[in-house]
């Protein structure tokens, strides 16, 4: 550490396996409060060493940087109960970001404040990650309602006991992953300015709080990921004239969105289905008429696809993936006129294309993988369905990965020997 002290050091610097580091005096010398830094990290190792250091929030305390310049601070393999002062200082008036990883032992982000209050603490901070902190209650002692006035990012992943957050007014995006409290969720309804809301990777949620979502008057974006127990999303609560794209995978006990909910949903403009094995593609799916990208993966159930599609007059790509139980694609899909991307994967029981693709005018794309016999009926002037798709400017079939491309009226095709061949669409090729 003594080697830093006569360092001119700007800009970015990482202070690694400070477990290494002996006394305060050790961590005084490295002159931190002199450097000019405007990017800081400061890191334990995850080791024996880092568990058994007994002064580590003193030695956190004076490695204290010239906090008016810190624009963005990350802190990993913490052990100390408490976060240094200096960290929820008001004199932090740059502080855009702030990630911390594997602080095991903190209840919360601020020590007590000596003042009574803390208003200006993290004013300015804007992007927020809290990374396995099994032990953290709360942003704040005091409540932090204050804190966090431009905070527009928050990420939460492992965070079980985290409770109640306070109101965050500038919030635009929330993440939470893994574990988490039933309180957390339920103050998410409170941020009203939210526009995208990320919620995944909990294998114990069977339902979300009443009313979690009815506040949620911006929101754009809702993705929920690997909640392999929850039975019920409760969409219809959120403003339909906002959402814009949904996405729900991995989500193995989830039946279906309620017909309500879809009815509303005229504005929604990409909707995935991945991983939901137990989900019924209902008739209401016909009321999401605006919708321009459709993913659909791994449903055992597809009865619905054919009501589903037709009135999806919007769709420009469209995916459909692992659904061993199709055997057929429907009509309809001749009258998605806008239609430019169809991609077809791992669907082993479809036999044939529907004559009505021809149709299909302004398809550009078209990609085939792990479908046997439609692989047969596709190959290239001798398949059977090969004059249904020889107007579609760019083809990839499975097993060789083969893309055929057509430029000027000729086909770029096969070349042998190569196990995988891409070509691009162009006009200069």
């Amino acid at each position: 550490m003594a080697e830093l002290a006569q360092l001119n050091l700007k800009g970015e610097l990482h202070l690694k396996h400070l477990e290494r580091v002996k006394s305060v005096i050790d961590s005084k010398e490295a002159n931190m409060s002199g450097k000019n830094i405007n990017h800081l990290r400061l890191s334990w190792g995850r080791n024996e060493e880092s568990e058994l250091q007994e002064n580590v929030e003193q030695i956190a305390e004076v490695l204290q940087p010239h906090t008016q310049q810190l624009q963005s601070l990350g802190v990993g393999g913490y052990r100390g109960e408490h976060f240094p002062q200096w960290m929820s200082s008001s004199s932090l008036k740059d502080l855009k970001r702030l990630v911390l990883t594997d602080c095991k032992n903190c209840l919360y982000l601020n020590k007590e404040s000596s003042n009574g209050g803390i208003a200006g603490c993290f004013i300015a901070l804007e992007d927020l990650l809290l990374n396995n902190m099994p032990k953290l209650i709360s942003l704040s002692r005091e409540g932090g309602e204050n804190m966090f006035t431009h905070l527009s990012q928050l990420t939460i992943i492992e965070c079980p006991n985290l409770l109640d957050l306070p109101f965050l007014p500038a919030l635009k995006v929330l993440c939470v992953g893994g574990k988490c409290s039933w309180e957390l969720l339920s103050s998410i309804h409170k941020f009203y300015n939210l526009e995208d809301l990320k919620l995944g990777d909990n294998e114990e949620v069977t339902c979300f709080p009443d009313g979690m979502l009815s506040n949620l008057t911006s929101i754009k974006e809702l993705d929920i990921w690997k909640h392999s127990k929850l039975k019920l999303l409760p969409i219809e609560t959120i403003n339909p004239c906002a959402l814009r794209s949904l996405y729900i995978r991995d989500c193995e006990s989830l039946v279906s969105l309620k017909d309500e909910a879809l009815q509303g949903l005229h504005c929604l403009e990409k909707f995935d289905i991945m991983g939901c094995p137990k989900f019924n593609l209902s008739a209401s799916f016909r009321y999401l008429t605006c919708l321009e990208k459709l993913a659909i993966s791994d449903i055992s159930d597809i009865g619905g696809l054919q009501e589903a599609l037709q009135h999806m007059t919007a769709l420009h790509t469209l995916s459909l993936m692992n659904l061993p139980n199709l055997t057929s694609l429907p009509d309809c899909l001749g009258n998605l006129g806008l239609l430019r991307v169809l991609i077809i994967s791992a669907c082993p029981n479809l036999m044939c294309l529907p004559p009505t693709i021809q149709c299909l005018s302004g398809l550009k794309t078209l990609d085939i993988y792990g479908c046997p016999e439609l692989r047969k009926r596709c190959r290239k002037e001798t398949g059977e369905d090969w004059p249904k798709i020889a107007h579609v400017p760019g083809f990839i079939m499975n097993d060789k990965m083969v893309m055929i491309v057509r430029k000027a009226g000729r086909w770029l095709v096969d070349i042998k020997g190569l196990s995988s061949i891409l070509f691009i669409h162009t006009k200069n090729i």
